[in-house]
């Protein structure tokens, strides 16, 4: 005689199958909604503030700053003269940093996810981004001047950790687009004086690159506003470029041109200058490689007479690399 199946076992196993797709489902669902969170983190502003200066740092992904409202990562805005009584500038458009691990493609650091602020206290600003192999700390200090001074430092220090348990290759990129010279608000733009203004950049030595604002219009033409970008560790490449196609270099992971020197043709080309150290490292594993930077924004008399005297507006396009 055959053998009646167990209806009563079949149902439970089932309702046993449905239940483990549902959990199945939701796994992959929370999964897929957590990696779309970390393709598009959201970012959030930063202050660093010393004397009448000010830096703002976009840092994606890690809480307890102010809405981004479409900034670019990294270091965006470094102000000078917020005092009130000369022009406010800013002198930033983009500073970040882009990693390559073992010969991939070139990410910039807040992909690696997993944000982490350490220390956000006046003029400092210390954070971390890492996945499960790769941790990198920045830390960021401003060293500001009082309204009229017209100076800035700010102070990087980058540390890419190793934390698998294999040797690891990287390729560090400190990536820089200056907008020198921006006039944001005060008495000179309310005057309405204009300026036609030619940006350069050249690498100065070992260890620095140096950009430069000419004021074309006068007779002779006047050096306005330079700063200059100085590594402590050797590197293996530097390159100066237009902003676009320095990004695609790094994104690709591959290793910079050596452009050593910049001068786009025609006036208020400045914002179209942007430039990148390259360091190539093997860390052994728990290992670490450390780096320090210093960009210093120099004051020049020159300027400081023109400023001053309410002498001169340097209008400038802003063209935000994301």
């Amino acid at each position: 005689m055959m053998k009646q199946p167990n209806l009563k076992a079949r149902r439970a196993k089932l309702v046993k199958n449905r239940t483990f797709i549902k959990y199945l489902s939701l796994v992959v669902a929370v999964t897929g909604m957590a990696s779309i969170a970390q393709a598009g983190l959201v970012g959030t502003v930063h202050q660093l503030n010393d004397l009448d200066s000010q830096a703002q740092v976009n840092l994606p992904g890690i809480a307890g700053g102010d809405a981004a409202n479409g900034a670019p990562s990294g270091m965006f805005q470094l102000e000078r003269n917020r005092g009130g009584s000369t022009d406010q500038i800013n002198d930033m458009q983009q500073q970040w940093y882009w990693i390559s691990v073992n010969g991939g493609p070139g990410v910039p650091i807040d992909a690696l996810g997993n944000g982490s602020l350490d220390h956000s206290s006046g003029r400092r600003l210390f954070f971390s981004y890492g996945d499960k192999d790769t941790t990198v700390k920045v830390r960021y200090t401003l060293e500001g001047s009082r309204d009229g001074a017209f100076a800035n430092t700010v102070t990087r220090g980058v540390t890419v950790q190793n934390d698998s348990n294999a040797p690891m290759d990287i390729r560090l990129y400190s990536y820089s687009n200056l907008a020198l010279t921006q006039i944001l608000s005060g008495t000179i733009s309310e005057n309405g004086f204009h300026a036609e203004v030619d940006e350069q950049a050249r690498v100065t030595g070992i260890d620095r690159v140096r950009q430069w604002d000419v004021w074309t219009s006068q007779d002779p033409p006047t050096l306005i506003s330079e700063a200059e970008t100085v590594v402590n560790e050797p590197y293996d490449a530097v390159t100066i470029s237009n902003p676009t196609g320095l990004i695609a270099q790094m994104q690709k992971g591959q290793a910079l041109d050596n452009v050593r020197a910049v001068n786009p043709s025609g006036v208020n080309t400045g914002e179209n200058i942007a430039f990148a150290f390259e360091w190539d490292r093997t860390i052994l594993a728990g290992g670490a490689f450390s780096l320090t930077e210093s960009l210093n924004v120099i004051p020049e008399p020159a300027t400081f007479a023109m400023l001053t005297a309410g002498a001169l507006l340097l209008c400038r396009r802003r063209q935000a690399v994301r």
